[in-house]
């Protein structure tokens, strides 16, 4: 019928060539035009129909085929395509995939799909809504010393205790893919403590904490002791809070220093790692750092503080009049490290002369602007007691659970997705006492007005 019409148009204007029948000609040809799509390969608008295509499902279907690119296309593969650019890319290889039929499990169905490329098999399963109450529950259990199967008979659903004990882990595992520091935004400050703290003999929690808003950065649970365990903890901490810490305190395991000197190799404006032995001495080979010529001692005598080289057979550099103790060991410290090349400074102070919290505190204002990251060796009274609080804190739970459900600790996934539920439930919702009775997220300043607050925003990311 339209080529009908165009062809009596067309008679008329070769008859009578008015400009009203040369614009009705047009008018038409331009709806024939448009009416052609685009090439899906190029783009191109110059096309023409090519017949057409039988199909079982649809019939027959109108064929186009492209001038430039020499493309045949029909409106279902135009639109196959449209769908197709809402896939996932291949998690191997970042390529185009297509759908490659279902998985069925337990009578759901999951679409699965194939790369192009590489041909890997892949599917992506559907997120289970996780309720407000099951959360809390969670925490409860993570919280308590109860066993699963008493927890189970107290939810409202019923439900067995591997049932229960399976929703908790996946609840667990929903709040550590969800970063908790970038939603809330606690200010945190560049000072990190981190220890290791053994519960049996096959398993151990590598742990690391914000003295001054007691915040836990990172927990990690691991079979073995290593400086690879240390090295995951320091990348976790820094992509938890979003920089590299200024200061960091351990207690004399080598493991750290090599973690964190791995570490500032990464990252940019970053020219080494200073570190300082705070009332205690290092053993000989106790770090790899460690030399004889270039560690050097800040020791107390009567009012003066002395400087000596070396800790096997120490040699008296210089002496120093003692009037404000902070402000003097300070400055002697950092004069050891620019100007005498030295690698490890300990400061044998007694306590009584150097209080830990205010000497880190001006300690940091000295620092700040300058190119080094600053690791703290103390001991458990004199250095680093926030982080043996919290290893006592982890092995009460640990027996807790070892004897309410001993399966628990062969399951190294488990009982680290446990531990980082817990560690979310201390930052946001648990009340300390060194704090005002309140949570280390909202002394930190952290974006919420309240509690219950806090619980909408953390579950609407679930």
């Amino acid at each position: 019928m339209q080529k009908e019409e165009l062809h009596k148009k067309l008679d008329l204007l070769l008859i009578n060539p008015s400009k009203n029948i040369l614009k009705d000609f047009q008018r038409e040809l331009l709806k024939i035009v448009e009416a052609l799509p685009a090439c899906p390969r190029c783009g191109s608008t110059e096309v023409n129909r090519k017949g057409t295509n039988a199909t079982r499902k649809i019939g027959r279907l109108q064929q186009f085929v492209c001038k430039k690119c020499d493309h045949i296309y029909t409106h279902t593969s135009i639109e196959r395509k449209k769908i197709g650019e809402n896939y996932p890319k291949c998690p191997k290889c970042k390529s185009d995939v297509s759908r490659w039929g279902f998985w069925k499990w337990k009578g759901y169905r999951v679409q699965r799909f194939r790369c192009k490329t590489c041909r890997h098999y892949f599917r992506i399963e559907k997120k289970r809504k996780i309720m407000k109450e099951d959360v809390r529950q969670a925490f409860a259990y993570t919280t308590k010393g109860t066993s699963v199967r008493m927890e189970a008979l107290e939810s409202q659903k019923k439900i067995s205790g591997s049932g229960f004990y399976k929703k908790v882990n996946r609840i667990a595992k929903a709040l550590t893919d969800t970063n908790i520091f970038k939603i809330f935004q606690p200010e945190i400050s560049p000072i990190i403590c981190q220890d290791i703290v053994w519960c049996g003999d096959s398993l151990c929690y590598y742990i690391a904490k914000d003295p001054f808003t007691k915040v836990i950065t990172d927990i990690l649970a691991c079979r073995t002791k290593s400086y690879e365990n240390a090295y995951r903890l320091e990348l976790g901490c820094i992509g938890n809070i979003g920089y590299v810490p200024k200061i960091s305190i351990s207690d004399g395991d080598v493991d750290f220093d090599q973690a964190l000197r791995m570490v500032i190799q990464e990252y940019e404006g970053y020219k080494g790692v200073r570190t300082i032995w705070l009332g205690r001495t290092p053993k000989e080979g106790g770090l790899t750092t460690w030399k004889e010529q270039h560690t050097y001692r800040i020791i107390q005598m009567d009012n003066d503080l002395v400087v000596e080289k070396g800790i096997v057979s120490p040699k008296r550099k210089f002496t120093v009049e003692d009037k404000r103790h902070h402000t003097t060991t300070i400055n002697t410290t950092l004069n050891l490290f620019n100007e005498f090349n030295a690698q490890l400074v300990c400061i044998m102070s007694p306590s009584k002369y150097i209080h830990f919290q205010p000497f880190i505190t001006r300690f940091l204002k000295e620092v700040e602007g300058d190119e080094y990251v600053y690791h703290f060796v103390g001991t458990c009274s004199h250095g680093n007691p926030w982080a043996e609080s919290l290893c006592k804190m982890i092995k009460k739970r640990h027996c807790w659970y070892y004897f309410m459900k001993k399966s628990l600790t062969s399951d190294l996934k488990s009982i680290t997705l446990r531990e980082k539920a817990r560690m979310i439930y201390y930052n946001i919702f648990l009340p300390q006492e060194q704090l005002g009775n309140q949570s280390p997220f909202k002394f930190a300043n952290a974006k919420f007005n309240s509690y219950d607050d806090a619980w909408e925003i953390l579950c609407s990311y679930l």
